[in-house]
């Protein structure tokens, strides 16, 4: 979607967080702000789901804008985009010149923690549409279970996060089978997940972000690590005797 109003440029973020479609709102990006519009209005009110994906894109258009000395405004901010940018400390930056209050959807009332426990278990391919379809079944797991929609948000956002991140860099080669548990109870849930490819120790890689240093370095990634650590309170990594990583992940309902 694309609108053009005098010096103000509209354009729609993806919901897809696939490297084609984002290329190509980027290429949309570059090709209006080369015209040196006075606004550009960024829509995000598709973002269901939030990856770093999609807050590569918009620190890489933020980036763009102030280079051009464009405003950026982002348009009908979801909840989850705006927690997962204070997450980041980035929701100052970003949505700095936003009307965000009039866009962002309200968090719905808490649910009761889980009386017992409860596991959820999964395997699937260490593919996009394997990780896709298996989002989707674990999603309907912890809007079932987990109490607040603010915790479900986060989970779905780390179970992406990882599941891409052994996709991408631990490269399964023994098995491209990912094994996935979730337990969850009345104090938190434990996500646990084991493939068999190269050894990722997630827990040993540089998580911190800082959008002063990434803006003197033109830094656009580096997201999804710090998204993890962020929205969980502890994680463990194993290289067993298979060759196969363990890690787990646990988040808890109220603060320990």
């Amino acid at each position: 979607m694309l609108q053009t109003v005098s010096s103000t440029v509209e354009l729609k973020l993806p919901a897809d967080s696939q490297i084609q479609m984002l290329a190509g709102f980027q290429d949309l990006v570059d090709r209006f702000l080369a015209e040196r519009p006075e606004e550009l209005l960024i829509d995000c009110s598709d973002l269901r789901r939030v990856t770093s994906s999609h807050i590569g894109a918009l620190w890489l258009a933020h980036n763009k804008c102030r280079d051009t000395s464009t405003v950026l405004r982002i348009v009908s901010p979801t909840h989850n985009l705006v927690s997962s940018l204070k997450t980041l400390d980035l929701y100052d930056e970003i949505l700095i010149n936003s009307p965000v209050g009039a866009g962002v959807s309200r968090e719905l009332p808490e649910r009761k923690v889980p009386a017992e426990s409860e596991v959820f278990t999964l395997r699937f391919r260490a593919t996009v549409d394997g990780i896709n379809e298996a989002l989707t079944e674990f999603k309907g797991f912890v809007e079932r279970l987990v109490p607040a929609r603010s915790h479900a948000a986060a989970l779905e956002t780390v179970f992406y996060e990882i599941a891409t991140n052994i996709r991408e860099h631990a490269k399964p080669v023994i098995s491209d089978n990912i094994d996935f548990s979730a337990t969850a109870d009345s104090s938190g849930i434990t996500l646990k997940f084991i493939d068999y490819g190269k050894q990722f120790d997630l827990t040993r890689q540089k998580s911190s972000f800082n959008p002063d240093e990434a803006i003197r370095k033109g830094k656009t990634r580096g997201f999804g690590i710090s998204m993890v650590r962020k929205l969980t309170d502890s994680i463990t990594y194993v290289r067993e005797k298979d060759e196969s990583n363990v890690l787990t992940l646990k988040k808890y309902w109220r603060n320990k």
